[in-house]
């Protein structure tokens, strides 16, 4: 999950052939007028309003945007459930306990929120479908609001969440979140993938935490001090939020990631490596291609 943090500027490089416009006065069409627009022809691609790009960019992975007919407010499943859970060996085992986040959703998208929808389709755009797909993404949610009703980070501004149990993204478009969407998408996307792939490494990593420093515990620094190893305080919480800030920054900030120290060159090869072993070697070459510094020395 990310809350509140640091606005900075982000590259993208297309791996897919939806063309993303940035116009804020495209069309923005419901979900139910486009779903074939993600057919893969072999016309050339054609600019579209932002809704219409992210349904697009969803559709090689059988994916869809939540519709904000009939009830516009959504809770996440711990809302009810009290925890977010996956099945670990055949056993029920707990990820989180509380975070029950309230998402409005944006039934149309005003013109000047136009451009984060966009971002968010072409960080589909850049993803592999393959990964989409291992993943288990059935659902992307865009939140005209979303906020904590429950959990210890009620003050938080939130800028997305995972719902597990639903496989769905809760994305903010709301304006005042100041980090932008490739970012927010990257790393909540990563969330949903590694507990879909490797539940296990979400509460216990030895060979991710060999790259720390000795003497590190994961949690709260509210004195705000980066340390070797880590990407921002927020990588510094607990092993899910340092593996996602670093696919993160290997998507939305790779001069930022590959400028960095020996030891999250560590982290993000390693994390490389993962989801090789998951989609493919070739498939997998987009992050090489993304971010030089991961291919191994």
């Amino acid at each position: 999950m990310l809350a509140l943090a640091a606005a900075l500027g982000v590259g993208c490089t297309p791996s897919r052939s939806v063309t993303v416009s940035t116009s804020s006065t495209s069309p923005a069409p419901s979900a139910a007028t486009v779903v074939a627009a993600s057919a893969a022809t072999a016309a050339p691609p054609v600019e579209v309003g932002a809704l219409a790009a992210l349904v697009a960019a969803l559709g090689d992975a059988g994916a869809e945007v939540a519709s904000a007919d009939g009830d516009p407010v959504r809770h996440t499943s711990p809302c009810t459930d009290g925890a977010e859970r996956v099945e670990i060996d055949g056993q029920q085992v707990t990820l989180r306990h509380g975070g029950c986040f309230r998402c409005k959703l944006a039934g149309v998208i005003p013109a000047g929120l136009e451009a984060r929808v966009h971002a968010f389709a072409q960080a589909f755009v850049d993803t592999p479908a393959s990964l989409l797909r291992a993943a288990h993404l059935a659902r992307v949610a865009l939140c005209a609001e979303l906020e904590y009703e429950r959990g210890p980070d009620g003050d938080d501004l939130v800028g997305g969440t995972v719902d597990h149990l639903r496989r769905e993204l809760l994305l903010s478009v709301d304006e005042v979140f100041p980090l932008p969407g490739a970012d927010v998408l990257h790393h909540e996307l990563f969330h949903l993938f590694e507990t879909a792939t490797s539940p296990r490494t979400t509460f216990r990593d030895p060979e991710w935490t060999a790259h720390n420093p000795p003497d590190f515990r994961y949690g709260r620094h509210e004195d705000g001090t980066v340390v070797a190893g880590f990407l921002n305080t927020h990588a510094m919480r607990n092993l899910r939020e340092d593996h996602a800030t670093v696919y993160q920054f290997i998507m939305a900030r790779p001069t930022e990631l590959c400028a960095s120290d020996a030891r999250l060159l560590g982290k993000a090869r390693l994390l490389g490596a993962r989801i090789r072993a998951v989609i493919g070697a070739a498939d997998a070459a987009y992050l090489v291609r993304r971010a030089p510094c991961l291919a191994e020395p």
